[in-house]
């Protein structure tokens, strides 16, 4: 026999008439199955009964949708700041990996105390050493850039050359070869310049 959970639904809440009544108390009898759904039915609705009834106020539904989905009422402001920093820390990141060297130890200036003297010769060979640390910034860029065709990028090969003329010509002039004289108006030129 088929079974119609619908009339036991109908007989649990009495909206059956007296003679449909019979028939399903005679099949509740017969069949275990719908005498188990019966009883659910019954142990449901004692507990419900249990519950405490609650007052719903003037504001039920917009507690409810709190309770639900805390996150949606974050003022908007907020959120806009809080992508805005995202955004910005990710563009940060970006820009600091894309241009930050490779290998950062080989490009820092070696600035060197000469006899420990901290004078103008002292400060050319500081020059010195941003020329150079320049020009190695300059030759590992054109290396990592163009490492097939180098002479096709007037622009830089021109740099380097020029950085390396003016590294040869100050060096010549720091060592004794060169007439203190000449030295110094060597530097003097540059500070003017």
């Amino acid at each position: 026999m088929k079974c119609a959970h619908k009339q036991i639904t109908l007989y649990w809440s009495g909206e059956l008439s007296a003679e449909q009544m019979a028939k399903v108390r005679e099949h509740l009898r017969d069949c275990k199955y719908c005498a188990q759904y019966l009883d659910e039915l019954q142990a449901l609705a004692s507990d419900i009964q249990a519950l405490p009834e609650l007052d719903p106020g003037k504001n039920l539904v917009l507690n409810a949708v709190r309770q639900i989905a805390p996150e949606a009422h974050q003022p908007p402001v907020r959120r806009v700041a809080i992508l805005a920093t995202v955004t910005g820390l990710l563009l940060v990141g970006i820009a600091v990996w894309t241009y930050l060297p490779r290998n950062t130890q080989q490009l820092r200036p070696s600035i060197l105390q000469a006899d420990g003297r901290w004078g103008e010769d002292s400060k050319e060979e500081i020059r010195i050493a941003a020329v150079k640390n320049r020009l190695q910034i300059l030759k590992r860029r054109q290396h990592l850039t163009f490492p097939s065709r180098p002479a096709r990028f007037p622009g830089i090969e021109k740099e380097i050359h020029g950085m390396q003329h003016r590294v040869s010509r100050i060096s010549t002039c720091m060592t004794e070869r060169c007439p203190r004289s000449f030295r110094e108006i060597l530097i003097h030129k540059r500070r003017k310049g």
